[in-house]
């Protein structure tokens, strides 16, 4: 399988896909992983959070019915009376496998305008991987990664948007959680501000 890794300024919704749409006409891929918060970044990501089967994710099933690819981000999802960062694996049938973020970092204020997830991902089949998700802080928890290799993922996906300040961390975080467990981690920042 091929993988890219498409690192973007999260900053508004149409700006940031129009990027991305430009980039997936010019790279090709099986699974495109992008950051966390894709269509919002901080910016007040509840104020700007959306159903499962809205406007973002449509988008990206269109894209993955035109090329047969699978887009794997995050983005501030709305249930009910909750916000919750939610990440996804999306393909040509639509979302095969969701998360909901654990581990909220509170010195950026996360648990003020998200509710933590309340489990683990599954575990799903994607190419000849088993693949689950963890977003950004979560990489800080060593016990998630071995709970999810234990369950047989051979491949997490972990869309992230990790300080500069602290990017020699996040390398050294994504190396000991693929080492420690024996599997794959693939990463992917933002870029900006």
């Amino acid at each position: 399988m091929r993988f890219a890794l498409v690192q973007l300024d999260t900053t508004e919704r149409e700006e940031v896909l129009n990027k991305f749409e430009e980039i997936f006409e010019s790279v090709r891929a099986d699974v495109y992983v992008l950051p966390e918060l894709l269509t919002t970044g901080y910016t007040s990501p509840h104020l700007k959070a959306e159903i499962l089967s809205g406007p973002t994710v449509e988008l990206f099933k269109n894209l993955a019915q035109k090329r047969e690819a699978h887009f794997v981000f995050s983005f501030s999802r709305k249930e009910g009376n909750s916000v919750r960062n939610t990440a996804v694996v999306v393909s040509k049938e639509g979302v095969i496998l969701t998360y909901d973020k654990l581990h909220l970092f509170k010195p950026l204020g996360e648990d003020g305008f998200f509710s933590p997830g309340r489990s683990l991902p599954e575990v799903k089949s994607l190419g000849g991987f088993r693949v689950s998700l963890q977003i950004c802080y979560d990489l800080r928890f060593p016990e998630t990664f071995r709970s999810l290799a234990l369950r047989g993922a051979n491949l997490i996906l972990v869309p992230a948007q990790w300080p500069l300040v602290r990017v020699g961390v996040w390398r050294s975080l994504l190396v000991a959680r693929a080492s420690e467990n024996g599997i794959f981690v693939i990463g992917v920042n933002r870029v900006g501000e």
